[in-house]
Parts: structure tokens; C-alpha cells; sequence
């Protein structure tokens, strides 16, 4: 028979038990109960007499009945509402096991302070003939009305319940379909692999996998997902599969793939405007100099020097203003890239013919250097590109390998038929180029100090026009260059 004094309700700060509908219990800071309303008596299945001076902890089992009741004070003073839950198991007289959350706030009385504690039965208000609070109903809606993916799997990857968001999609009408399949029938061999090592991960140590992951299909665009994927747990605690939620986010991705080219495409502007004002200041700037210079000298002195020094001159100031000449055709012939202004037009053009002329054009250049300019091409070889295009870029290619020569090498242009391409390929034995300038050969951010065998300048503008121009035919390019031995630029343009 327990022995404790019970306290009178009326002195309990207004809050009435007796009589109250509610399952509620009052005990002191030992935990021994004071008072118990009938619903609290029904709940657990004994009298009154039976409860009263019981300690709680033996009728609740908390997770840790040592610590639950002695930090329930301060919890409750910490806490915004005035008081705190604790979700606890307890076995009734009947030995039935049930499971209640506890509501437990602070009570001032004049027998000191006291826990007010109201038990809500969770097995009960499952059963409770109102739908919306059933845990069967709740688990459907969820399902039907989640805006995410949702899926629950075995041990093997197996899906055994999905929502129809999900199975649709995947391109399934219903979640039936869907059933006892696995990644591997859904998705490239890449990602169900990549998919299935992360689900027996969790299955081995218990952990939640968070991630954005590219979703590659067999026959579909790839999308993407932000997923979180955890354990699947049985009533015993043991892990039988896994569960996640998936979040389209393939419109966000490709947005962001969108802000990235535009950046890009920023700086790549940024950059050629950048490099155009150099070209302007520096490159085309100094053969004008050297021009003005040359010219003032032949004015002033010309009938002081002697024949092989005005020679000399004339044809330094031939070769500086041919190659200013060809740097401003470069330059203008790459605004109109830029600025998009530049049409294709695309017709037969007979290579023979083309390279003929461009050797016919750097004879000069040629000549002077003392390099001997050959080319082996098939008359009948035609290509499919716009004619002015590919003059460009043979005019750049053939002027370069002349440029990096040095005086009594050589340089060879050759064209052959390559089964729906020509080759065009230009060689020269001369001082070639390391590793790291190849790297930086097309690219309009990198500055390369090209200087040639005697002191040409030279901008890397021809270049990127060569590759510009070669990309708007629908053609490749390839470079294989040694530095001390030489170089060799080969295109590829569609044959006719």
C-alpha cells in the first residue's frame, strides 16, 4: 500500500484534474505521483490507489529515465511554450505495449513546484475515426501530394513503393509498373552503378547520402536531381532497404549552365576587345613607325647612299607594309567574326588553284629569306567552304611557316584526299614550339610573344582567325610542332 499525502487540485494554480477529460498526472521533482485524473487511470489501466506514489519512472519507460525527469526543469524554463514533449513507451496492467507522448509543464503549488504531465495516446488517435490524423492516411498523402520524387527500396535495389510524381516521371503511367524494377532497368550503366554502391553504403553504416547527381537515361536528355537518400528501417530497428526523395532541378542546372557560358562568353569578349585595342596601340602602330622612319631616311639621305642600301631599305619597307598590309586584313576580317557580320558562302573551291596562288603571293617573302616554298596537290582536289575563308587561312598558315623558317630552310604545302575530307597540311623545319605555347596557340585570353627568324612581329591574331574561320567551314584543325625542329598545321575541310 503506497503511503503519500495526495494534494488537494484546488491549489494546483487554477488547473483542474478531477473530472478533466484529459489523461493527466501531477508528480513532484522525485517523479513520485501526487495526482491522477480518471483518464490517466484508464490510459494505464489501473485505480487510483495503485498510482498514487508510484514513481512515473516506473511506469514510463524513457530513453534515459536518469536524466528525462532532472532536465525537464531546466528544458522547460529554456523552452518558448512554456513546456516540453518526451515521446516514452510504457506496458499496461493488460501487458499490453503502447507508446505515448508526454506534455509536461512546471506547476506551483503550496506544496512546492510540481510537473503537470498529460499523456496523448499515439496508438489511440491513430485509430480515431477521423481521417486526416491516421498514420495510413497521412503516408498516402504524402505520396499523392508530395512536389518531389519518392521511393522506397530493398536490400537489392528493388523498388517496392513509389509515388506517381515519380513513376511519371520516369515515363511510367502508374506506380504499379514501376514496382520490382531497379536502376539498372531505368538509367545508363554509369549512374545505376553509382546509384546502387551509395545505397549499400547506407545500408552498411546507417548514414544519409545528400547530393546533386546527373541523372543519365538510356534514351532520354539527362536531367538532374538534389536527393537525399536514407536508411529504410523494419519496427525492430534492423535496415531492410533504402528510401529517398528526389527534387527535379534540371531547369536550375541548366540555368546555371546557361550563367556560366554567358560568362564565358563575357570574358571571351572582354578579351578580344582587349586584344583588338593591343593589336591597335603596339602591332599596327610600329610597322607605320618603321615605315615613316625608312621613308624620311631614303628623303633626306637618298643621294648619300649607296645603290645596295637603298635596296635594302625599298625592300625592308615592301616587306613592312605588306605585312601591315595583311595584319589590317586580318583585323578587319576578325571584326566581322566578332560582330557576327561575316557570311559563309560555301561552294567548290579547287585547292590547286588556291594554294598556287598563295605560294605565288609569299614568293617575295619567300625569296628574301632564301627558303625554298614547294606544294604537292592534286589538280581535281575540291573542297566545300567559302573560297575567301580558306584563301585566309592559307595566307596565315604559309606566311607563318615562312616567318618561324629560318634563312635556307624549307617549307612545304601538300593537300590530299582523306575519305570525305581534304587535308591540307603546311610544314616547315623551323624553330618550332614548346608544349605550353601550343596550349595557348587559340586562345584570344593568352598573350604569346611571337617573334620570328629575323625579328618578324607577330600577334597570334592570324591564328585564331585561321581556327575561327576553320570552325565556320565545319572543318578541324591539328598542330604537331617540335621546338628546334619544326611545325606542321594541318586542316580539314569537307570534300565535294
Amino acid at each position: 500500500m503506497n503511503t503519500v499525502n495526495p494534494i488537494s487540485t484546488n491549489t494546483c494554480s487554477g488547473i483542474s484534474v478531477t473530472g478533466s477529460s484529459a489523461a493527466i498526472a501531477i508528480f513532484d521533482t522525485n517523479g513520485i505521483i501526487r495526482h491522477v485524473s480518471d483518464k490517466m487511470c484508464d490510459l494505464l489501466h489501473a485505480s487510483a490507489n495503485e498510482l498514487l506514489g508510484a514513481n512515473i519512472k516506473s511506469i514510463f519507460h524513457f530513453d534515459n529515465p536518469h536524466t528525462a525527469l532532472s532536465c525537464g526543469l531546466q528544458a522547460i524554463e529554456k523552452s518558448t511554450f512554456g513546456f516540453i514533449t518526451i515521446d516514452v513507451g510504457y506496458i499496461s496492467v493488460k501487458a499490453t505495449a503502447q507508446t505515448v507522448t508526454l506534455q509536461v509543464q512546471q506547476l506551483s503549488t503550496p506544496h512546492g513546484l510540481m510537473l503537470h504531465c498529460t499523456a496523448i495516446n499515439i496508438q489511440a488517435a491513430d485509430n480515431t475515426a477521423h481521417p486526416l490524423v491516421s498514420d495510413t492516411h497521412l503516408f498516402r498523402l504524402l505520396l499523392a501530394e508530395l512536389p518531389d520524387a519518392i521511393y522506397f527500396k530493398d536490400r537489392q535495389g528493388r523498388f517496392f513503393r513509389t509515388n506517381r510524381l515519380h513513376a511519371k516521371k520516369l515515363g511510367f503511367a502508374s506506380e504499379a509498373v514501376f514496382i520490382g524494377k531497379t536502376d539498372f532497368d531505368l538509367f545508363a550503366e554509369e549512374h545505376a552503378h553509382q546509384a546502387f554502391a551509395d545505397e549499400q553504403h547506407i545500408i552498411e553504416t546507417g548514414c544519409t547520402i545528400s547530393k546533386e547527381e546527373r541523372e543519365t537515361r538510356k534514351d532520354q536528355p539527362d536531367t538532374w536531381a538534389s536527393t537525399s537518400k536514407m536508411p529504410l528501417r523494419n519496427e525492430q530497428g534492423l535496415i531492410i532497404g533504402t528510401f529517398g526523395i528526389s527534387k527535379d532541378i534540371t531547369a536550375t542546372k541548366n540555368a546555371e549552365i546557361q550563367l556560366r557560358q554567358a560568362e564565358t562568353q563575357l570574358k571571351e569578349a572582354n578579351a578580344a576587345k582587349d586584344k583588338f585595342f593591343n593589336i591597335l596601340a603596339h602591332d599596327l602602330r610600329n610597322p607605320f613607325n618603321n615605315l615613316i622612319g625608312l621613308s624620311d631616311l631614303l628623303a633626306e639621305d637618298f643621294e648619300l647612299l649607296h645603290d645596295s642600301e637603298k635596296i635594302d631599305m625599298i625592300q625592308n619597307i615592301q616587306q613592312t607594309a605588306e605585312s601591315a598590309f595583311a595584319l589590317l586584313e586580318n583585323l578587319l576580317d576578325w571584326s566581322r567574326v566578332q560582330t557576327g557580320s561575316m557570311k559563309v558562302h560555301r561552294d567548290q573551291v579547287v585547292i590547286d588553284r588556291l594554294i598556287q596562288e598563295i605560294i605565288g603571293l609569299n614568293q617575295g617573302q619567300a625569296f628574301y629569306k632564301n627558303i625554298e616554298l614547294t606544294w604537292q596537290c592534286d589538280p581535281d582536289l575540291m573542297a566545300m567552304a567559302d573560297e575567301n575563308m580558306v584563301r585566309t587561312i592559307l595566307r596565315n598558315l604559309v606566311s607563318n611557316a615562312i616567318k618561324f623558317t629560318r634563312p635556307g630552310g624549307k617549307s612545304v604545302v601538300k593537300a590530299t584526299k582523306e575519305t570525305d575530307k581534304i587535308r591540307i597540311s603546311v610544314t616547315d623545319n623551323g624553330v618550332g614550339m614548346d608544349e605550353s605555347t601550343l596550349m595557348k596557340l587559340f586562345k584570344i585570353s593568352e598573350k604569346i610573344n611571337t617573334y620570328g627568324t629575323n625579328n618578324e612581329s607577330g600577334t597570334g591574331l592570324g591564328l585564331m582567325l585561321v581556327h575561327e574561320f576553320i570552325q565556320l567551314n565545319g572543318g578541324s584543325i591539328q598542330v604537331e610542332s617540335k621546338q628546334g625542329e619544326g611545325s606542321t598545321f594541318s586542316i580539314w575541310l569537307p570534300a565535294v
